[in-house]
């Protein structure tokens, strides 16, 4: 029984690394921008409109994927110490 337990274990291990990738690979594969879609309501690109529009937009836009995590890289993370102080943000 023993046997049977570790090695349902050791398939399991692979496996979910393998699913995990592949899940990873569709998220980042597929169309569209999730934050055009917060921040437009699902809408396309509006061309027409002011100046001050459109700015506003892209400021919108800029702090959504902002919070959401989406303007790092893909694979971010960093290395350093926790003497290192942290840039403060305006």
């Amino acid at each position: 029984m023993f046997k049977y337990i570790l090695k349902r274990i050791l398939i399991f291990i692979p496996t979910f690394i393998i699913i995990s990738l592949i899940a990873f690979s569709l998220s980042k594969l597929a169309p569209g921008d999730p934050v055009e879609l917060i921040t437009k309501g699902g809408g396309g690109a509006q061309n027409s409109g002011q100046l001050s529009d459109k700015m506003a937009g892209e400021l919108a836009y800029q702090q959504t994927a902002e919070r959401l995590g989406l303007n790092l890289p893909t694979f971010y993370f960093g290395l350093k110490t926790k003497s290192t102080p942290t840039p403060s943000t305006k």
